[in-house]
């Protein structure tokens, strides 16, 4: 029988390079420019801070949704 850790490796979802060996050049360049612009507000100190659970589940639903909308918008073509 399986010991419980290979059981839980086999069964285990995608990796994060599984995931990214999926993505389109036009989707990894997306996902950098973000991630420069986001590192660039920071640097100028645009930032929200968000305070325990609720503050967190906030962010949480809103990075949600806008990827949501992302992902609605590539389906469609836009």
């Amino acid at each position: 029988m399986e010991d419980e850790d290979t059981r839980a490796v086999r069964l285990a979802g995608p990796t994060a390079e599984d995931i990214v060996s999926d993505l389109t050049g036009e989707q990894l360049e997306g996902i950098r420019n973000r991630v420069r612009a986001s590192i660039e507000s920071i640097d100028a100190g645009e930032f929200k801070e968000y305070d325990g659970r609720e503050g967190l589940k906030k962010l949480a639903d809103r990075v949600k949704a806008r990827g949501r909308k992302l992902l609605a918008q590539e389906a469609s073509g836009q």
